[in-house]
């Protein structure tokens, strides 16, 4: 009897080991096929996402050829002209378009001082979450700002970071204002000890992408040595026609939108291409091939 019991004891057990291996089995099957399907969903999203891209850019660069090499102005002509108007209109837009622009007393978003501080960014973080809408006057205020700082830095951004001071990098926001204050919220805000790069594509798609660009810009302004923002393809005046960012604008700020979609177009075309940290990592928007000459890129003209 006892020999039995044993038996039927030992059998039972076998069993339900080959029953849990069984489920075993299957389950981890069931977890390769979802991530193999998860991968190749992402990867028929990204194909399908970039080959419209692609589409907008190669239509900007045919744009771009018929005009540089069908325009009836001499090159020489041309960069002298370019030379004086842009520091003659730097100066006449900032009086026609930020000095000459009220802010109304019954006005109740946030208000900017020049020059900005940390005390600002803060004030735009708490407007935001209430949906409130800065003004035009400061928001033109921010780019201009904004675009002369830019246009004193180089094609790459250099940085180095150490055990205390470590580098937060951040891909596209596209416009998702909470993603910014999540990202925010679990890493803190910008500062000297507390450095970002933003790698680019900051607007279209969400609905946000003004408030995100204006606390990017914010907080440029004020940690212009700890917060580096990359150029990516969104920020490009045709893709912004095509996914959103112009509508946003035009709807936001009806009387003083073109201007703004004016100044960021010039703003776009002084962003840095990359950021290289510790000179040993890239980041760029899109990446690079094995062909590209990293000398080039940093000769390159990048407003034009």
């Amino acid at each position: 009897m006892g020999c039995s019991s044993s038996s039927t004891k030992t059998r039972k057990s076998e069993t339900s080991l080959k029953a849990a291996l069984i489920i075993q089995n299957w389950y981890r099957g069931y977890k390769a096929r979802l991530k193999a399907r998860q991968h190749y969903a992402l990867t028929i999203f990204q194909s399908i996402e970039y080959a419209d891209e692609q589409g907008q850019m190669q239509l900007s660069s045919f744009f771009s050829f018929m005009f540089e090499n069908y325009a009836h102005v001499h090159k020489e002509e041309l960069e002298l002209r370019h030379q004086f108007l842009e520091s003659e209109q730097d100066m006449w837009d900032r009086h026609d378009y930020v000095d000459l622009i009220d802010v109304p007393d019954s006005y109740n978003g946030p208000r900017l001082q020049f020059p900005l501080t940390c005390t600002d960014i803060d004030l735009l973080l708490e407007a935001f979450k209430e949906q409130q809408v800065l003004h035009a006057h400061y928001v033109l205020e921010v780019l201009f700002e904004t675009k002369k700082v830019l246009k004193q830095m180089p094609n790459f951004t250099h940085v180095q970071t150490s055990p205390s001071k470590e580098l937060t990098i951040c891909g596209d926001l596209h416009g998702k204002l909470d993603d910014l204050f999540m990202i925010f919220y679990k890493n803190g805000l910008p500062s000297e000890s507390n450095p970002y790069v933003f790698n680019g594509d900051f607007v279209d798609r969400g609905k946000y992408s003004i408030e995100i660009l204006m606390i990017l810009c914010v907080s440029f302004l004020v940690y212009p040595n700890d917060l580096h923002l990359n150029r990516g393809n969104h920020e490009d005046f045709m893709m912004n026609l095509r996914y959103g960012f112009t509508k946003e604008i035009l709807h936001k700020y009806k009387l003083h939108g073109k201007k703004i979609l004016q100044i960021l177009e010039e703003l776009y075309a002084w962003l840095p291409i990359g950021t290289i940290v510790d000179n040993e990592i890239l980041v760029i928007h899109g990446g690079i091939s094995e062909t590209t000459d990293l000398n080039l890129l940093h000769r390159v003209e990048r407003n034009k």
